[in-house]
């Protein structure tokens, strides 16, 4: 199963997402596979992130800004809660109020998409945490954040951890 999981994940790599989400439309959610629906949040969650009429005034988004981490002293916990904080911030993206910021996305050109994703739009808070959930995904992906270190090897099984080789020496 999850080699099966394995090789869906590298149709999308190498076919692209559009060529993918055709490949893909048998997969089973049911089944722990890739579905259309995870393919589709693939395409959304960069959409978000690089929209620069989320601002006020238009013209900076949250990639205008991001230089990776994590802010620190304890203003918020989760990365979901921090992709929140420069959209209402006067110093970051500026928007008076969440609604102002739905409003925003109500007539963005992914909203379709944002639809297909979450559903239709319910409440404000909702919606603040569905984009803030697309946007720390895309954070987290390989897209933005490609780990390349020792342990992101070992974690992969591809590398030996240091200790085990010297305790093989010795």
């Amino acid at each position: 199963m999850r080699k099966y999981k394995f090789i869906c994940t590298i149709v999308v790599l190498i076919s692209g997402v559009t060529g993918a989400s055709f490949l893909l439309s048998s997969c089973n959610k049911d089944r722990d596979l890739i579905t259309v629906e995870y393919i589709d949040k693939i395409k959304l969650r960069k959409l978000p992130f690089d929209d620069k009429n989320l601002s006020n005034p238009v013209g900076q988004s949250c990639s205008s800004c991001y230089v990776g981490g994590f802010f620190l002293g304890g203003r918020v916990n989760t990365l979901e809660q921090q992709s929140q904080k420069p959209f209402l911030n006067p110093l970051g993206m500026n928007n008076s109020s969440v609604q102002k910021l739905i409003g925003k996305i109500k007539e963005a050109a992914y909203y379709s998409l944002y639809k297909q994703v979450y559903g239709a739009i319910a409440d404000t808070i909702t919606v603040f945490s569905n984009i803030a959930d697309s946007i720390s995904s895309f954070e987290k992906s390989p897209d933005l954040n490609p780990f390349s270190s020792k342990y992101d090897y070992y974690l992969k099984g591809n590398a030996t951890p240091i200790v085990l080789i010297i305790k093989k020496v010795n």
